[in-house]
């Protein structure tokens, strides 16, 4: 038993051996490095924001005159026709001022037929004074003080006629208040807020009251989204965007942009511009006011070499001055002439989203194996999707780019296999 114990000490030992010579002597350092390969593939470029969703068209139902509320026929979601009686106000008040009116006019109506007959009188009396000149039994002054009665009465008249008017536009302020105290629906469409309740006081003095809140319907919605100003130029109408929203996390739902407005907002000195998406609601699942998590396709790519993130992070474990003695002599390469070109490069170019967005374009060094060796590659980027990045110029499928590096304790050396791959590099 002892003997047998003591054989598998020494074949752990042997083992342990082999896994540590493998760790630290073997090949390229086995784990301390870990890498990825280019590829070729789809990618797409998003720019991710929130936003609310709004009917597509909503209406402010007001009052144009005071009062009580005294009968409410509409309730929120009711389904409404244009003309539909919304809401009544007490008409008490209404009825006796029209009331009033009416008799007012009356009242200018009937001083208008005694000035009218006032007038007829006064030319009577002057027509007999004229006949008695004629035949001087009368005075010229009896005839002046007959012509002044007669436009005295005249003017009498006018008044009395503008007075009717004055009364009758009066009544007919009153009628048209009295018709106002009851509100209609202005169009088809669904009630989404009832702002008012029966018994209320509304008050028209300074501003329309609103007392209901309509859309026409809500089979079509708009999310109106908060993009940031460093992702808003590239963001163009006709892009596709997709959301969820937290009633239905697991559900994603499809819109377009059909308008990037150009007013910002800014909020604690971050501005942001309101891109507005159309969306599809027929099926009445999404509401008004709901919050959407929205991702805008701004970019799309079909087969174009890419590479992980995670490359472009990797900084290899050497000093700033002897980063630069590596890289320094780097020939930057030109962009493939196949690869869609940046709009700062031809302006009005449109990649395959069907917009001319502002597109990034950048030069960055990514560490790639060349046999048992390591050496800095330059290279063109063009979109990413936050995880993989576009790979225009500089590299070819299938190369193998360092994403991390842990230095053993001995064996591979990163910067020996930079020597072995830069001999020109002294300074390492």
């Amino acid at each position: 038993m002892r003997r047998f114990l003591i054989s598998l000490i020494v074949i752990g030992v042997i083992a342990g051996g082999g896994y540590a010579a493998k760790r630290y002597l073997g090949g390229n350092g086995g784990s301390q490095i870990k890498t990825v390969t280019v590829v070729r593939g789809p990618l797409k470029m998003t720019v991710e924001t929130t936003g609310t969703l709004t009917p597509l068209i909503s209406v402010n139902v007001g009052c144009e005159v005071s009062g009580t509320v005294g009968e409410l026929l509409a309730d929120f979601n009711a389904q409404v026709k244009k003309g539909d009686v919304l809401a009544k106000l007490r008409p008490e008040l209404f009825e006796a001022d029209l009331a009033q009116a009416e008799a007012n006019v009356a009242s200018a109506k009937a001083q208008a037929e005694a000035a009218q007959v006032e007038v007829a009188k006064s030319k009577r009396q002057l027509e007999k004074v004229e006949r008695l000149v004629e035949r001087k039994a009368a005075t010229s002054e009896e005839l002046s003080v007959g012509r002044e009665v007669l436009g005295a009465a005249e003017a009498r008249l006018k008044s009395a006629k503008a007075s009717i008017q004055g009364a009758e536009a009066t009544r007919d302020l009153a009628k048209t208040k009295l018709e106002r105290s009851v509100i209609y629906a202005p169009m088809d469409g669904i009630v989404l807020s009832r702002l008012i309740d029966v018994g209320q006081t509304v008050a028209a003095a300074l501003t329309s009251p609103v007392l209901f809140i309509m859309a026409p319907n809500l089979d079509k919605m708009q999310v109106h989204a908060n993009v940031s100003e460093s992702d808003i130029g590239r963001v163009r109408v006709g892009q596709t965007s997709t959301f969820t929203v937290d009633a239905y996390p697991e559900r994603e739902f499809k819109g377009e942009v059909v308008q990037v407005r150009n007013n910002p907002t800014t909020i604690q000195g971050v501005v942001t511009y309101t891109v507005v998406i159309e969306v599809d609601n027929r099926a009445r699942l999404l509401k008004p006011g709901m919050t959407a998590n929205v991702t805008i396709e701004v970019a799309s790519r079909d087969k174009v070499l890419k590479v992980a993130n995670s490359a472009l992070r990797f900084r290899p474990p050497i000093s700033a001055e002897q980063l630069l003695a590596v890289t320094n002599d780097l020939k930057w390469p030109q962009a493939d002439a196949s690869s869609p070109p940046a709009p700062s490069e031809a302006p009005g170019a449109a990649d395959s989203a069907g917009s001319s967005a502002v597109l990034p374009r950048m030069q960055q060094v990514l560490w790639v194996q060349v046999g048992t060796d390591w050496k800095p590659v330059p290279v063109v980027l063009g979109i990413t999707d936050n995880r993989e990045t576009e790979v225009l110029s500089g590299l070819e499928e299938g190369a193998v780019c360092v994403t991390s590096y842990q230095a053993p304790e001995r064996g591979f050396s990163f910067k020996e296999a930079l020597k072995n791959a830069n001999p020109g590099n002294r300074s390492l």
